[in-house]
């Protein structure tokens, strides 16, 4: 069935375009082959286990997860004082924190392949480090996030994510926070839980549902496969989250992106959000085989709202 109609995105507060019937359009630009597989270690890469980074600093030979700071961050503390704008433009100092966290020292992994007790590993750094930045260095913001695949522009593709840390609320999570707390003073209601009782009573983009979480397609959609991972329970920050319901973040995690409903047409999430528990419906396949090759995807762990 073709759609083609604008939808609201209540969270950004615009209208998205759904226009399905070009995905029959003629096609002769580029194509994404299979790469050949990685190796386990690669004495070149500088992430995996004891690789020399470009600072000079040799890595840790790690078994589990591996942190470290950016040796070419986006944000530092010790950022240069920026050069005076001109006119009616203003400049500041790009002060922050970036880290690097390895998933595994297999230099070949994906974070579809890792162990429920990999993932779990992983979420507890997650967690760890949104605490101890928040917390401890009293930092405004924590955005989490892994870009995935060399057609989306990845330096190295030894499985990693990016922690960034600064004294101020990225703009797509602040206009966020800002439509949820609209939609609150409106309605009297919470926006999350609205999307979730329109996404259950709708049923057609669930991916995964569980006591305490929904994983699904919505309905604002914007891009093929975007994914929304939602807990049911209402946390601002991960380290506000009871130790069990975190733990399980990672099962659905993997679900989500290694899932295909067997009652629907094909889907892979490449765009995840939030998360938590156990599958309702039977996962049959892996995103991975979904297409002809690995997928590339965008996976942001969003807090704050």
């Amino acid at each position: 069935m073709m759609t083609w109609e604008n939808r609201w995105h209540p969270l950004l507060e615009r209208w998205v375009t759904v226009t399905s019937h070009r995905g029959s359009r003629p096609w002769s630009g580029g194509r994404v082959t299979e790469a050949p597989d990685a190796p386990w270690f690669d004495p070149s890469c500088y992430l995996c286990p004891g690789g020399e980074r470009i600072s000079g600093i040799k890595n840790a030979d790690y078994t589990d997860c591996f942190v470290f700071d950016n040796d070419h961050p986006a944000f530092k503390a010790s950022a240069p004082a920026p050069e005076p704008a001109p006119g009616i433009y203003q400049s500041a100092r790009a002060e922050g924190l970036c880290r690097v966290l390895c998933y595994t020292p297999d230099h070949g992994g994906r974070l579809s392949g890792l162990s429920e007790d990999q993932f779990k590993a992983v979420v507890r750094c997650w967690r760890d480090q949104t605490d101890g930045l928040m917390a401890a260095a009293g930092y405004e913001h924590v955005f989490i996030f892994e870009n995935n695949g060399e057609v989306v522009g990845v330096s190295n593709p030894h499985p990693h994510c990016q922690i960034y840390a600064t004294p101020f609320v990225f703009h797509t999570v602040a206009q966020e926070i800002q439509a949820v707390a609209r939609y609150r003073q409106a309605d009297a209601d919470n926006l999350f839980d609205a999307i979730i009782r329109s996404e259950q009573a709708d049923g057609r983009r669930i991916l995964v549902e569980t006591d305490d979480c929904l994983a699904f397609v919505p309905y604002f959609a914007q891009l093929p496969y975007e994914t929304f991972i939602v807990p049911k329970g209402s946390w601002q920050r991960l380290p506000e989250m009871p130790g069990e319901c975190s733990m399980i973040w990672p099962w659905s995690c993997a679900r989500c992106l290694k899932c295909k409903i067997t009652y629907g047409r094909r889907r892979s999430p490449t765009f995840c959000r939030c998360i938590r528990r156990q599958s309702r419906y039977r996962l049959i396949t892996t995103i991975d085989v979904i297409f002809a090759c690995s997928q590339c995807f965008e996976d942001r762990v969003y807090k704050n709202i």
